[in-house]
């Protein structure tokens, strides 16, 4: 029984480490300022304490030396067009996030790319909607799963 819990705990943690980043995105496009968050892989959990590497500093993330262009967000919007899609790059350019629209102007599917968490890199969570009828939050983010044939790609 122990054996099971371990994982299942590991999941626990995870799908609130996802909840807790969304909400700083969401917090921060709310205020209109943007936040860099990282989601630390495995792999790089494993480097010694305090270092940072494969994490971008202040410096790397201002809109003035991303390679992708001085307007690229650091988040997708909450609402877009329904049915199109919205992608964010990271520094280098490489896609961090593609973000589908449904027919409510709210997300329906988000995309991850550059953070493995236990579902692959890349992962998609999909979003629902609260039963009250009020704009989704970071709370209706589903947890992550692998990406499925349909799910949105980068733009």
């Amino acid at each position: 029984m122990a054996v099971l819990a371990i994982p299942l705990a590991a999941a626990a943690l995870e799908a609130a480490a996802d909840a807790a980043a969304a909400a700083l995105i969401a917090l921060g496009a709310a205020l209109g300022i943007g936040a860099a968050v990282h989601m630390a892989s495995k792999d790089e959990s494993d480097k010694k304490e305090g270092s940072k590497e494969g994490c971008p500093d202040s410096s790397e993330t201002t809109p003035q030396n991303n390679p992708t262009g001085p307007a690229q967000p650091k988040s997708n919007p909450l609402t877009g067009e329904p049915g199109e899609t919205s992608t964010t790059n990271h520094p280098d350019g490489t896609p961090k996030q593609v973000r589908k629209y449904g027919p409510d102007t709210y997300p329906e599917t988000d995309v991850d790319y550059g953070h493995d968490h236990g579902q692959g890199d890349p992962h998609a969570h999909d979003w629902g909607r609260p039963s009250d009828g009020s704009p989704p939050t970071h709370v209706d983010r589903g947890v992550g799963r692998p990406v499925q044939p349909g799910d949105p790609t980068p733009n």
